[in-house]
């Protein structure tokens, strides 16, 4: 389920001087990145002098007004954390920022929510990032929308993480263009008729999941198997439940996999440390497979030709 407890990524974070053992000078050229978390002081990593340190809480301030000027609304109060995803570590963060009256009607008159991911990092493993993704407001279903084609990324060692350097690189003419093509990838899916017996093995393609039932190792073989049928039990309820609501069409696969990658138990400390992989390669798969669709080139034992052993599965009709 969505986390927005924000202030458990909100610790204080600082650049510290390093020193060799017996030696009271520190190093010229280095810092640590030193956090408080849980009453417990942590070192996330050794940078270099040029090192420029964005605090979560800054990011955060960053994201919040960049969405703003984006969706030209006044009041940055009416912005709130949708959702808050970090490893136990805490050293890095995906941040999701909505606004709660900003909604969009659309295909179906669905309603969504665009929002923005702030991704950040202490341990130098992810640089600023902002990503921009569409949830349905129904069930908080989510997806990062055309990650590849928007690059709003500074490193840690830029000097110029701003409002007015993310507001060059994403426009509201850009933003416009893109809520127009999740529509229509919308509409594209859900006029095709997808038989519920494929659906297991698109979802293993989609998410591109790999299963190593052949392993030669007993112990590899059998932890496949188990994560097989925990994949199964939870893929299976979800998508009789979207099935039965839109039909076996595109749609009921789309939601399937967008409730399956965004609402995870918190205690499933695997699958939500893919949340953001996860939403992320669905909305590269929605843009291709909509082409596909559109101009008739989907053939469906063509498509899964890498996935044939996992035909075998479906979804069944128990409730």
């Amino acid at each position: 389920m969505r986390n927005t407890n924000i202030n458990e990524v909100l610790f204080p974070v600082e650049l510290e001087n390093i020193y060799l053992e017996n030696i009271n000078t520190p190093l010229k050229n280095f810092r640590a990145v030193v956090g408080e978390v849980d009453n417990e002081k942590r070192i996330f990593s050794v940078v270099t002098k040029s090192y420029n340190l964005v605090t979560n809480e800054k990011a955060l301030e960053i994201g919040k007004q960049s969405l703003q000027e984006l969706l030209k609304i006044s009041n940055l109060d009416s912005f709130e954390v949708f959702n808050v995803i970090a490893p136990l570590t805490k050293s890095y963060v995906h941040i999701d920022v909505i606004h709660k009256d900003y909604k969009m009607n659309i295909y179906r008159q669905e309603v969504y929510l665009p929002f923005f991911r702030i991704t950040n990092s202490y341990n130098k493993t992810k640089s600023f990032k902002i990503d921009i993704g569409f949830c349905r407001e129904l069930c908080d279903n989510g997806f990062i929308f055309e990650a590849s084609t928007i690059q709003i990324k500074f490193n840690h060692n830029s000097q110029d993480i701003n409002v007015q350097g993310i507001s060059s690189i994403l426009s509201r003419a850009h933003f416009n263009r893109m809520k127009e093509d999740f529509e229509n990838h919308l509409k594209s899916i859900d006029e095709i008729q997808i038989d519920k017996k494929y659906f297991i093995a698109l979802i293993i393609k989609i998410l591109k999941l790999d299963f190593n039932f052949d392993s030669k190792n007993q112990k590899a073989k059998s932890l496949a198997l188990r994560k097989f049928g925990e994949f199964m039990w939870d893929i299976s309820e979800i998508s009789r439940k979207y099935i039965a609501e839109f039909g076996e069409t595109g749609y009921a696969l789309f939601n399937t996999i967008t409730d399956y990658s965004s609402n995870v138990d918190k205690d499933n400390l695997v699958r939500k440390n893919q949340i953001n992989r996860n939403q992320t390669v669905v909305g590269e798969w929605l843009k291709d497979f909509s082409r596909l669709v559109r101009e008739d080139k989907l053939i469906m034992k063509d498509y899964l030709k890498d996935h044939e052993k996992y035909l075998q599965y479906s979804i069944s009709d128990n409730n």
